[in-house]
């Protein structure tokens, strides 16, 4: 078995999510942290003018910087796709309040062409034989649940344009989804959206949520859904502005020790130290207390 290593955390209270340092989300705890995640793997990419999938966690043409925003757990992975000089700023945050995780995307196009984008996302949620995952296309993403947990991918900026219940393997490099509007067993599911035509120069900006979500009331489909549509309404500026001054506090709160900034070698400490204070309230389990690792297998 592979073993993958978190390079970044974020999370809240009951969310922890995972993420490599291109970005990548490599694994989503929802309440339990010493249970099993959510997620074989969460991709996306894009398909640019007439290109195949290209995945924003690994291209060849991909450069890629990473950081956390200053003494916060929000994250922010800048994307360099150098063939079509497509810039892409990612910020990676879960909101405080309700359990969702927000990847809020800016598109500039830098190029001297007009680039016609389009969004993929390709998702595989563990499965086993007493719990099996449906997948399920709605207006505005796609929802995949089993009889314990539900996970929805929306994206309320951007048209939906396609998607792929089965055989999402075969059909994603090819960047074109197709299929039915129905409801399918199986947990490896994508969906596309319409981003548009960005002229050299311009700038897009769009929100994709993914809201995990564990039935605990054994809620019906229908259930579900009116909680996802709920989604739709979140003002994500708001979030964001809540999440950098919840973290801030808490650093604020939390620092024991005053360090010589002006020496070099201690104000690096002080950033492992900060990065630290931030660190432990995503390891822990809230109920129970206890830690759970940074490294593991998926």
């Amino acid at each position: 078995m592979k073993k993958y290593l978190n390079e970044a955390i974020i999370g809240n209270k009951e969310i922890k999510v995972g993420l490599t340092e291109k970005g990548e989300i490599i694994r989503i705890n929802h309440s339990n942290m010493d249970f099993r995640g959510l997620i074989e793997f969460l991709h996306m990419g894009i398909k640019v003018n007439d290109s195949n999938i290209i995945y924003l966690h690994d291209d060849s043409n991909n450069l890629y910087r990473q950081d956390y925003l200053e003494d916060t757990n929000i994250l922010k992975t800048e994307i360099k796709n150098t063939y079509f000089n497509l810039l892409i700023e990612q910020t990676d945050f879960v909101c405080l309040n309700t359990n969702a995780i927000i990847r809020k995307y800016v598109f500039i196009n830098e190029h001297e062409i007009p680039l016609d984008i389009k969004f993929l996302v390709h998702s595989k949620m563990k499965t086993d034989d007493n719990n099996y995952v449906s997948g399920k296309k709605l207006e505005n993403g796609l929802l995949q649940y089993a009889h314990d947990y539900d996970m929805a991918i929306i994206a309320n900026e951007l048209k939906c344009i396609g998607h792929k219940i089965h055989g999402a393997d075969e059909a994603i490099n090819s960047g074109i989804l197709e299929d039915k509007d129905y409801i399918g067993m199986t947990n490896n599911s994508a969906v596309s959206f319409e981003v548009g035509l960005l002229n050299p120069g311009e700038k897009k900006e769009f929100n994709i949520i993914i809201f995990a979500n564990e039935n605990n009331d054994k809620n019906k489909l229908e259930d579900i859904e009116e909680k996802i549509s709920k989604l739709g309404k979140l003002d994500v500026k708001k979030e964001l502005q809540t999440a950098k001054t919840y973290w801030r506090k808490y650093v604020k709160s939390h620092m024991a020790i005053n360090f010589d900034v002006q020496n070099v070698y201690m104000a690096k400490i002080q950033q492992i130290y900060i990065r630290t204070i931030l660190l432990f309230p995503l390891l822990t389990n809230q109920t129970t207390g206890r830690n759970f690792s940074c490294n593991g297998s998926r």
